[in-house]
């Protein structure tokens, strides 16, 4: 049958570690590290993620593949609390303002252009 695609409500561990291409264990170890990336529970205790967090975790994947410490990682996903204080991370002076993409793009077109004529 050829429908629209079914969107689910909610996900298994199983499921969501299959997508992310992790294993279930990691993925409830960062349940502890990330307080953002919390399942909520069934009745039975099973873990279901909603699709939300499913594209959290595939984020969080992408940054430690990245090389993205997990204090970063922290910052850049809104996880705004320290693992070990459980205190308010300060902000990276340097995020705080916030700098549109396509200024990002000109700045390194820029640099290339500068590199080019060096022939570095």
């Amino acid at each position: 049958m050829n429908g629209p695609k079914i969107r689910r409500l909610y996900y298994s561990t199983r499921e969501v570690s299959e997508v992310v291409h992790i294993e279930p264990n990691e993925l409830r170890a960062w349940e502890k590290r990330f307080s953002v990336l919390r399942p909520v529970k069934s009745k039975s205790g099973r873990r279901l993620y909603k699709p939300s967090a499913v594209k959290l975790a595939k984020r969080i994947k992408y940054l430690k593949d990245q090389g993205v410490d997990d204090s970063r990682i922290d910052i850049i996903i809104g996880n705004h609390s320290d693992e070990e204080t459980r205190q308010p991370i300060k902000q990276d002076p340097a995020m705080e303002r916030s700098v549109p993409v396509h200024e990002i793009i000109d700045t390194l077109k820029e640099i290339i252009t500068i590199l080019d004529g060096r022939g570095v």
